[in-house]
């Protein structure tokens, strides 16, 4: 090497440069002090775990911590702040997310899913999961691993909601990219086997109303759940738990009727609907209960001798009351 060539100084990285070996030192950085903390996780420390990891995100951008804080709260039994942390970052997504999305909305699913067993929020978290489009920073296998485990949750969502169909479809979906996947495959069984028990079971199992019959997964045992309210008697009970069944079963009837029975069905679900305030077809906890009350005064007035006490303030709606009419003539 010449003496000119010796002396000549090394020159800088262009800025851009500079900054990308910046971000790749601080996610560097950022992992190994995930890593440790699931190490510690590991061991059972979890407050260990937990201060790496906020550490990890906050001092060094390291986005996958998400998943890990949300995920270790969950393992220390603090469900709440495990959820509120995964909706936080959801609703704000930070700078660079992309394909974590779907991480965070299906962790925040399966813990509605299998700690809190409300399957209509899991239900609606999985659903925004899968319109999460395809983002430019994830290829195509590890997105379609994402997803697929989407799919997988969602089969078993839609079953315990009764959406029997939508639940064997995503099975497959599932089943098409891991075979041996054994959840779907039971999900996919049931809904083969069994389709109309599933759907009765599932309707009343997801949010027992008061009064309402629940039956367990499989369809063997059967309880009342009251949901805290006193019934005077069984046989106000009773017509209070079939005020709910007979609003299940028009919806039943409406799918299974016959062209000629169709349109009158039609006409009173939307006729309840209206009087209801039912908005696309998705009733409340306090809906379906008021319904069930109006059923309850019907009852009492159509036999008397059942001696019920309706609930104070409750008005039998002429409409509704045709409706019940002419289902028990049914």
């Amino acid at each position: 090497m010449s003496v000119q060539n010796g002396s000549r100084k090394e020159k800088k990285p262009p800025k851009g440069v500079e900054r990308i070996f910046e971000r790749m030192k601080k996610q560097l950085e950022g992992k190994m002090m995930a890593d440790e903390a699931i190490s510690y996780r590991n061991l059972g420390e979890y407050e260990k775990a937990y201060k790496l990891l906020i550490e990890s995100f906050e001092k060094y951008r390291y986005l996958p911590a998400i998943t890990l804080i949300g995920t270790t709260a969950l393992l220390k039994g603090d469900i709440d702040k495990a959820i509120e942390w995964f909706e936080v970052n959801i609703e704000n997504p930070p700078e660079g997310s992309g394909y974590l999305l779907i991480e965070w909305y299906a962790n925040l699913g399966l813990i509605f899913f299998q700690n809190k067993q409300d399957y209509s929020k899991a239900r609606t978290i999985y659903e925004k999961a899968l319109g999460i489009p395809k983002s430019s920073d994830i290829d195509d296998g590890l997105y379609n691993t994402m997803i697929s485990g989407v799919h997988r949750d969602i089969a078993a969502v839609y079953m315990r909601c009764g959406q029997i169909s939508l639940a064997a479809d995503y099975a497959r979906k599932r089943l098409a990219f891991d075979p041996d996947c054994e959840i779907s495959k039971k999900v996919l069984a049931a809904c083969l086997a069994n389709k109309s028990k599933i759907q009765n079971i599932a309707r009343l199992i997801d949010n027992p109303l008061c009064g309402t019959i629940v039956s367990s997964p499989d369809g063997t045992a059967t309880a009342v759940n009251s949901r805290g309210r006193d019934f005077p008697s069984v046989a106000q009970r009773l017509a209070h738990t079939m005020g709910h069944r007979l609003l299940h079963m028009l919806y039943d009837v409406r799918g299974k009727a016959l062209p000629q029975c169709r349109e009158q069905c039609e006409k009173d679900i939307e006729y309840i609907e209206q009087w209801a305030g039912v908005v696309n077809g998705k009733w409340t906890y306090e809906q379906d209960e008021r319904f069930a009350c109006q059923y309850e005064l019907f009852m009492a007035k159509k036999v008397p001798l059942m001696q019920l006490q309706p609930p104070q303030g409750e008005i039998l709606d002429p409409g509704i009351g045709e409706i019940f009419t002419r289902i028990s003539e049914k």
